[in-house]
């Protein structure tokens, strides 16, 4: 049957999947979906707030890895069609740098990384004057 019957196996699978979702949820005394806090501004707030990192991982590690597929293509037709010397190879399969550098050298001018790296003197006095034996060297 090939695609089309992979397509219909997907599809009573998930049909099997939906039926014995709505089964469990049916039951009374175990975890369950209610339906009513599906329209929750609370919800949705705290769905947003959660999920929005993972999908701007997911988008960045999508973007990055199909930047470096066609980079390497790229660098593979340099070698086996144009047939460039070993210099420009390299040059062009570094080309995806400069594409980076523009993201990341605005986030290293912010300074922010140091700040996460740091601490600052009077942060450290509150930490020992809490008990804490730290003795704090110069990095």
């Amino acid at each position: 049957m090939g695609i089309a019957g992979a397509a219909f196996a997907t599809t009573i699978a998930r049909a099997v999947e939906l039926r014995i979702t709505n089964f469990e949820n049916g039951k009374t005394g175990v975890v369950r979906v209610r339906w009513k806090y599906f329209h929750s501004v609370r919800l949705k707030r705290d769905y947003y707030r959660y999920i929005m990192p993972v999908l701007a991982n997911e988008l960045v590690w999508g973007c990055g890895f199909t930047m470096w597929l066609i980079v390497i293509s790229m660098g593979a037709f340099a070698v086996f069609v144009l047939q460039l010397p070993v210099m420009a190879v390299y040059f062009w399969l570094n080309l995806d740098e400069f594409i980076k550098l523009s993201a990341v050298y605005r986030h290293y001018k912010q300074y922010k990384w140091v700040k996460n790296l740091t601490i600052n003197q009077q942060e450290g006095e509150a930490y020992e004057s809490k008990g804490k034996n730290v003795k704090w060297s110069a990095l």
